[in-house]
């Protein structure tokens, strides 16, 4: 059974649907239904875990979400977003070794996730690895079809890891 099947196409539309609207609790209730058939190809049972987890993740059911998404690891080891959403649910329990084991496996397999990238900046920062953190918040300069959460070009020069004492920080605000 696949998404070619009428009434799994329908089924996993509204999941994603109320994914994108932020009806959590709706597309989580969907996706479960949706696993329920036990035909499911690896690769779409491993898509729906993902989206399931990220629907577990904005409720706050960080184990519900861990879940799923090491079981959409399991179902299928090159799907990239479950990589990273596993990524980032061990770094919510501050384990960022871990953490970026999954980051660096999703960037394997989608050089330019912004969320990726973004996360694993956030760990190593969180390792006290700052130079190298820098260096990944800055990836999105590099790429030019990447996706970015932060589009905005800075004229100010770019850190060189030199001491911070007595620089003047630029900060952006939203206008």
């Amino acid at each position: 059974m696949d998404r070619n099947d009428p009434n799994m196409s329908h089924l996993t539309a509204n999941a994603d649907n109320a994914l994108s609207r932020r009806d959590y609790h709706a597309a989580a209730a969907l996706y479960l239904k949706a696993l329920e058939r036990p035909s499911i190809r690896p690769y779409l049972r491993a898509a729906l875990l993902t989206n399931l987890g990220l629907a577990w993740q904005y409720l706050d059911e960080v184990e519900k979400a861990t879940a799923c998404f090491e079981d959409a690891v399991a179902a299928n080891p090159r799907l990239a977003s479950a990589r990273t959403g596993l990524g980032a649910m061990y770094a919510r329990r501050a384990r960022h070794a871990e953490a970026l084991e999954h980051y660096d496996q999703a960037l394997l397999l989608d050089a330019t996730s912004a969320t990726a990238h973004a996360n694993r900046a956030l760990s190593l920062e969180a390792l006290g690895q700052l130079e190298e953190a820098w260096k990944e918040s800055e990836w999105r300069y590099a790429i030019p079809t990447a996706t970015t959460f932060s589009p905005y070009r800075y004229t100010r020069p770019k850190w060189k890891g030199e001491p911070l004492q007595g620089r003047t920080l630029l900060v952006h605000r939203e206008q």
